[in-house]
């Protein structure tokens, strides 16, 4: 019950993140909003007690970190002023601030999107990584310089550039979801594990899980008790899908750099690197409907189409049979114990 809680109110933080994509201040206002933070303080920061009670987190707010810090520090898409032992890692994602003098981070130190001005006695002992994306004001502006700013601007070229720029955003988007709902929601490793040890047995429970949705909801509503529980039941749906959307996600990107890196990577990173390869059918897709290629546009269609139902099915099966990762599902319960073991190192 603890995870699931979490899990709605990332939802609900994950929704207000969606002001990420309007931040595109300078270098040189990052000031000027952590002064108008800081006014007030106690409506801007987000801290959120995850597991280990020593994690500090804002997703749209303002974090001001002059203590030590026990846990991580995550700051998304909000701004951030730190001054203090931490040790654990630094996560920055779509955010702006300072990194004083006395800041020591032991941890990894990870900035996808973020702009800081870092101060050069700052130490981070752990492993930086530094991912920048491009700015989609940028991106405008750089098809305004094609062939077709000089004559008339086709109507089909309108609606292609319209197309990149909500996937861009679409993807910008899940990517901030994925990441947000790894670090928030510990017991992942949970749903992963029973998605591992019974993948066929998982995948059927998530078809009926699938197929028993819309009966569900007219069960409900022909039961006037039941219409209140409508809303309820709905957000249940939509945070467990996210849950497992993210878990597989995950997953995907962790095999994948064991795969071509062979060595372990930040969460972030896996689920940017999941996310990038369950990309790759959609945009042949697109592409091939751009050129009008019938017959491999529907092939790819049809691929894309399956890509996604195989991984909400996993995702629901894996949520639903792991109640929300509370406990690894195991179907021989001979091997119970087996499976149990890593995960209880899940806080």
């Amino acid at each position: 019950m603890k995870s699931f809680i979490k899990i709605l109110i990332t939802a609900v933080m994950v929704i207000l993140s969606i002001s990420l994509f309007s931040q595109t201040s300078e270098p040189v206002e990052v000031a000027d909003s952590i002064e108008v933070s800081r006014e007030d303080i106690s409506a801007d920061t987000s801290m959120v007690d995850l597991d280990d009670g020593d994690d500090v987190v804002t997703v749209g707010g303002h974090i001001e970190v002059l203590e030590h810090v026990k846990g991580d520090v995550v700051c998304v898409g909000g701004t951030f002023d730190i001054n203090a032992l931490i040790e654990g890692d630094l996560v920055l994602i779509g955010s702006t601030g300072k990194i004083d003098s006395q800041t020591v981070v032991k941890g990894e130190f990870v900035m996808v999107g973020s702009t800081a001005d870092i101060d050069s006695n700052a130490i981070f002992e752990g492993e930086n990584t530094n991912i920048q994306i491009k700015r989609i004001g940028d991106f405008v502006r750089l098809l305004s310089k094609s062939k077709y700013h000089k004559g008339n601007f086709p109507v089909e070229a309108g609606f292609r550039i319209a197309d990149v720029l909500r996937r861009i955003a679409q993807f910008v988007f899940l990517f901030i979801l994925g990441a947000v709902i790894i670090l928030l929601v510990k017991p992942y490793k949970r749903v992963e594990s029973s998605i591992l040890e019974s993948p066929l047995f998982i995948f059927v429970m998530g078809l009926l899980t699938e197929i028993f949705i819309v009966p569900a909801i007219l069960l409900l509503l022909i039961s006037i008790i039941g219409i209140p529980f409508i809303p309820l039941f709905v957000l249940a749906l939509v945070a467990g899908l996210a849950f497992g959307w993210a878990t597989v996600v995950n997953y995907i990107g962790q095999w994948i750099a064991d795969k071509i890196w062979k060595k372990e990577m930040h969460p972030i990173l896996n689920v940017l690197i999941g996310l990038t390869a369950l990309s790759i059918i959609p945009l042949i897709h697109a592409i091939l409907t751009w050129t009008n290629v019938s017959y491999l546009n529907s092939l790819f269609g049809f691929l894309s189409f399956m890509q996604n139902y195989m991984i909400l099915t996993f995702a629901f099966g894996g949520v639903l049979m792991s109640r929300f990762g509370t406990f690894v599902f195991v179907k021989n319960k001979a091997e119970k114990k087996r499976a149990e073991d890593p995960a209880d190192s899940v806080n």
